[in-house]
């Protein structure tokens, strides 16, 4: 059968983005995260068209020519989208077909340095009737357009993910997206094209390899500069835990909210001499309850089975002779408050539910 040749007149479109910066830079104040910066973006960034043609009854023969990769250089370091359609409009692709009936398809592509697509097109249709010469020349439009994500190209970044929010800026969504390392420290990211249509609130954050993380507005493309908060904590409590220091004498005081919640003290004393020490307690216990027994241990030891010290009968305080070192003090108290507190139930963090036992059956 002789050569089908087939001519195809173009222009196109596929998504990529790029941001390309050197490792030592800071990060870009602005990112193409809306329409029409991203539109502008692919076409500064347009330095490689591939074509390709196919059929379904298509062979490899010496006059068969179904690919092209053709580099684009700017101009002054300028891309001019009429070159780079009329470079597509002056493609010549041949494709040697056995069948008269067969398929013809034809695809574009404008890619950036790194072969990642920035605009893509594709079309098709059954083969034109032969010319005289036996010869058939096809002839179709085709479109180009975004593609559905477009590649990032940044520095020192390992991961990112979007965040959606509403208008009272509540986080509604989180896309977490991935990131590929590629060569000299740079890595490609793709930035789907959903997230610049209709002024999507919410950011873009990307983590960075030396444990920061960059932000960007998805309705600006801005970078959104933190505003520094300072953390000053008015207290710092520790509920049924006490300490002291080198004294002869130590009242705890158990609220009436350790008591609910069955949190008795357990006291830390370090002391660099020796001490007779009265441990006292006083409270907002109710009626009847009060402070039997204490015990203390050195800090590193176990506490001894047989170590109470019983209160002396005159007050609510037990006096003891304590050498120098850390020590434990627990106390004892005639309802048995905080010594039978359930601990806590073991807790599922996959699920989010708290775990049940495994049921075997019979």
């Amino acid at each position: 059968m002789k050569t089908i040749t087939r001519l195809l007149m173009l222009a196109a479109v596929a998504v990529g983005i790029f941001t390309s910066a050197s490792a030592s830079a800071a990060a870009p104040g602005s990112l193409p995260l809306t329409m029409s910066a991203l539109k502008a973006y692919v076409w500064e960034n347009t330095r490689i068209i591939q074509a390709s043609a196919w059929s379904s009854s298509s062979i490899q023969t010496t006059s068969t020519t179904n690919s092209v990769f053709i580099p684009y250089v700017p101009t002054n370091g300028m891309v001019n989208s009429r070159d780079v359609l009329r470079t597509i409009g002056n493609i010549r692709l041949q494709l040697s077909n056995l069948y008269t009936n067969s398929q013809i398809n034809f695809s574009v592509s404008i890619c950036d340095k790194d072969g990642f697509g920035l605009l893509n097109g594709y079309v098709g249709g059954p083969l034109a009737p032969a010319s005289s010469d036996g010869n058939s020349t096809n002839i179709f439009p085709v479109e180009l357009r975004l593609s559905d994500a477009v590649w990032l190209t940044l520095t020192n970044v390992n991961s990112a993910y979007i965040a959606e929010r509403d208008q009272n800026g509540n986080v509604t969504n989180y896309f977490y997206l991935p990131v590929y390392q590629y060569s000299g420290g740079v890595s490609k990211m793709p930035y789907y094209l959903y997230f610049a249509q209709g002024g999507q609130n919410g950011e873009l954050v990307l983590n960075n390899n030396d444990g920061t993380q960059t932000a960007y507005a998805l309705n600006s493309g801005k970078q959104i500069v933190p505003k520094t908060s300072v953390v000053v904590l008015s207290s710092v409590t520790t509920p049924g835990f006490y300490y002291a220091e080198n004294t002869n004498q130590y009242w705890i005081h158990v609220t009436k909210e350790e008591y609910d919640q069955q949190l008795s003290p357990v006291l830390q004393y370090v002391n660099s001499t020796a001490n007779n020490i009265a441990f006292l307690v006083g409270a907002d216990l109710p009626s009847g309850e009060q402070h039997m027994m204490v015990r203390i241990w050195k800090q590193g030891t176990t506490p001894p089975e047989n170590g109470w010290v019983r209160t002396l009968p005159n007050g609510p305080w037990s006096l003891l002779g304590v050498p120098p070192g850390y020590w434990w003090v627990e106390y004892k108290f005639a309802s048995g408050f905080g010594e039978n507190l359930p601990l806590p139930q073991p807790y599922n963090n996959y699920g989010g539910e708290k775990g049940t036992p495994a049921s075997v059956s019979p």
